[in-house]
């Protein structure tokens, strides 16, 4: 005997009058029987039976695939729950550094920011007082400037302490607090570029971003008498800091590991991983130094629907473009 569909050969039943299956599969079959009698003839053709075996409901097509819907969206929901729990312990790191942010501005205020302001008096002062005459009248004159800047420098950096959000001109008006201890003629040679819409920035990143530039900036004035460029772009998936100068540029060796007792490229990578953003600080080849900072649009803007939204409406900008174009060329 043999079962088609299922048997690859004939069976050898012996005296047996049955034959037994188990764990058959769904489907059309044909069960075939030859027997011989005493004299050892066989017969010339096999009984037959067929017959269809019907899946059971978990064998069913449907079944399957509403097995594999299920683990589809279950890894959905896993993924959305992981996100959201993602998102969840970022919102409460944010808001621990912002109550952070709010102690050090407030301590910032009542400390030093109340020293600095009573020395730079005292200091004006003794500037009043003290004839033009006088061999250290300059050098106090110096000191007293000295601390009117850092005045300013520390108001500057509680407002930005104090701030939720950074538009474009936050940003910019915190980078230029690094030239302001520089000669002015040479911060005449820096320029300044924004390209794209005003998105603000997070808090922590756009502080982050900040001090990198700030950073750049003071080194690139520092090294080098040309001229500065400073570049900042806002687009819908990333923001790009771009300093650049037209000095000497960077030996490889200090570029790698930084000169012995400074920590300002391991400062400004160590912030550029701490928001996770690329940083890539090289000497061009026609001399001078490019630091180029490039931070996704979820870490560097604030609200998680700003890119998206931000590329919906230049999608829908250049659509309407497209079809006005298509209106003047039918009429």
């Amino acid at each position: 005997y043999r079962l088609l569909n299922f048997d690859s050969q004939w069976q050898e039943g012996s005296t047996r009058r049955f034959a037994t299956y188990t764990n058959l599969p769904p489907g059309k079959y044909r069960f075939e029987v030859l027997a011989a009698n005493g004299d050892g003839l066989w017969s010339t053709a096999p009984a037959a039976l067929a017959f269809t075996l019907a899946p059971a409901f978990y064998q069913t097509r449907w079944f399957l695939a509403l097995c594999v819907v299920g683990v589809l969206l279950a890894a959905v929901l896993f993924v959305r729950l992981r996100i959201r729990s993602a998102a969840a312990g970022l919102r409460r790191r944010f808001e621990e550094r912002l109550d952070e942010r709010s102690r050090v501005a407030q301590d910032l205020h009542d400390n030093l920011l109340q020293d600095i302001m009573g020395i730079s008096l005292q200091l004006e002062i003794a500037d009043e007082v003290t004839p033009p005459q006088a061999a250290g009248k300059p050098m106090l004159s110096r000191a007293l400037q000295l601390s009117e800047a850092a005045l300013v420098q520390g108001r500057g950096a509680l407002t930005t302490l104090r701030a939720t959000t950074y538009t474009q001109q936050d940003v910019l008006a915190a980078i230029k607090l690094a030239a302001a201890s520089f000669p002015e003629e040479r911060c005449e040679r820096i320029r300044y570029r924004i390209d794209g819409q005003d998105l603000p920035l997070r808090a922590g990143s756009g502080e982050e971003i900040a001090q990198i530039a700030r950073e750049a900036l003071r080194n690139a004035l520092q090294h080098t008498a040309g001229n500065i460029d400073v570049w900042l772009h806002y687009s819908p998936r990333r923001f790009t800091l771009l300093v650049e100068d037209e000095g000497q540029g960077i030996q490889p060796a200090v570029l790698e590991s930084g000169m012995p007792g400074h920590f300002g490229l391991q400062g400004m990578r160590e912030r550029a991983a701490r928001i996770g953003a690329t940083l890539a600080i090289q000497s061009t080849a026609a001399g001078g130094t490019r630091v180029r900072l490039v931070v996704p649009a979820r870490i560097a803007y604030s609200g998680s629907d700003t890119a998206l939204s931000m590329w919906a409406r230049v999608k829908a900008r250049w659509l309407r473009k497209t079809a006005t174009t298509r209106s003047a060329a039918d009429e």
